[in-house]
C-alpha cells in the first residue's frame, strides 16, 4: 500500500496518544513485550545492538502508533546491518505485530521508505480506518500457500524432444546413392556424377 505525501503530512501532523514521560514509558513497554512475544526465545540471543534498535523503535512508535525512519538510520545508529532492522522488522510482520505500508517516492511513481504501523498501539484502529487496513487479508495473503496438483503419468508434458533414431540407413534410396561421411545430403546427390570416385576418397 501506498501512503502519499498529503496523507503522511497528516499522519505527523496527529495528535499525539502520549501526553506525558511515564504514559510513553509504559507504551514502550507494551510494545517492547509484544516484540519479544514475537521472537520468543530467540529475543533473548540477539545481539545487544539489535536489542537496543528495537528499544528504539519501539520508543519512536509510542507517540502516534508507527516508526517511519529507514532501516539504514537504526543500522547506523546501532552498527548493525539493515538486513538486521529488515530481518527485525520481517520478524514482526510475520507475527502479525505490525502491518507495513510504503510512502510514495518523491523521485519516480514507485515506492519509497517503508512505514510501520505497530497493531497493539490504541492508535491502530485509526491507521485501519483511515487508510482501510484488512490485516487479516493481509496475514492470510502474505501466508497462501499456491496449490500444486498431481499429474498423472500420462498427463506429463515432455520438456524436450527426444532425438531421432539413425533413419539414414532406412531411407528407400540408401542403397543407390553413395553417401560420404560428413558432407550433407543434397551435395552428395547434386554432384555425385560430377565427381564419382575423387569424392569418395575424402
Amino acid at each position: 500500500m501506498l501512503i502519499f505525501s498529503n496523507d503522511f503530512a497528516r499522519m505527523q501532523n496527529y495528535e499525539s496518544y502520549i501526553k506525558d514521560k511515564d504514559q510513553q514509558k509504559q507504551m514502550k513497554y507494551k510494545l517492547l513485550s509484544i516484540v519479544e512475544s514475537a521472537f520468543g526465545d530467540s529475543y533473548a540471543r540477539l545481539k545487544p545492538e539489535t536489542r537496543n534498535a528495537i528499544d528504539m523503535i519501539c520508543f519512536l512508535a509510542t507517540e502516534k502508533g508507527f516508526v517511519y525512519a529507514k532501516d539504514s538510520y537504526f543500522a547506523k545508529e546501532h552498527n548493525i546491518s539493515t538486513r538486521t532492522i529488515r530481518r527485525v522488522m520481517k520478524t514482526l510482520e510475520d507475527a502479525g505485530k505490525i502491518v507495513k505500508a510504503h510512502r510514495s517516492s518523491s523521485k519516480h511513481n514507485g515506492r519509497g521508505a517503508a512505514v510501520y504501523f505497530f497493531v497493539n498501539h490504541p492508535y491502530f484502529a485509526h491507521w485501519t480506518t483511515y487508510f482501510g487496513f484488512d490485516v487479516q487479508a493481509d496475514v492470510q495473503a502474505e501466508n497462501a500457500e499456491i496449490p500444486c496438483e498431481s499429474k498423472d503419468e500420462e498427463a506429463k508434458k515432455v520438456s524436450t524432444y527426444y532425438l531421432p533414431n539413425n533413419y539414414i540407413k532406412d531411407h528407400f534410396m540408401y542403397k543407390t546413392i553413395p553417401f560420404i561421411k560428413g558432407v550433407p545430403k543434397l551435395i552428395n546427390q547434386t554432384f555425385k556424377d560430377m565427381f564419382k570416385e575423387s569424392l569418395r576418397d575424402l
